[in-house]
């Protein structure tokens, strides 16, 4: 009984690491760069970005008069500066450059825009153990606020 149970798992556990391997490495997709060459088709898998949507690429239905009831939307995080730092990893990583915009919270109708700005000196003593650049873990980059801006969010 139990030598028939662990066979199973194995079985199972293999099967599931080939079905993960042949989806991860796909010929279907794009894992090395936001942009998707021109000549693949405009839903190609992009790992780095989203394909941007128009009106071309939808049909109208099928019944005269139709009209829109519900609508569930799917937006990804779009680029975003790495979410943490191993020790001692700082020298592998180029500062992230996040000056080229402004960012702000925003609270509701009435309140106040908060603004922030990360500066890390490249003189700081402990420069080897936080962020280098002026971005924060995690947050949009002039790139991602482009891709953004283009789905319309």
């Amino acid at each position: 009984m139990l030598t028939e149970m662990w066979t199973s798992l194995v079985a199972t556990i293999l099967l599931a690491s080939s079905v993960a391997r042949a989806s991860l490495s796909s010929a279907n997709g794009v894992y090395d760069t936001s942009n998707t060459p021109v000549n693949l088709p405009w839903n190609t898998y992009n790992y780095c970005n989203a394909p941007h949507v128009n009106a071309n690429h939808y049909s109208a239905p099928p019944i005269s008069g139709a009209k829109l009831v519900y609508l569930n939307a799917v937006i990804r995080h779009h680029k975003r500066t790495p979410d943490n730092l191993y020790p001692e990893e700082n020298p592998l990583n180029t500062p992230w450059d996040c000056s080229n915009f402004l960012q702000h919270n925003y609270g509701g109708p009435g309140t106040t825009h908060v603004f922030h700005e990360t500066n890390i000196p490249s003189w700081h003593p402990f420069l080897i153990q936080i962020w280098n650049g002026t971005c924060d873990e995690g947050q949009l980059t002039r790139g991602g606020m482009d891709d953004a801006v283009q789905h319309g969010v």
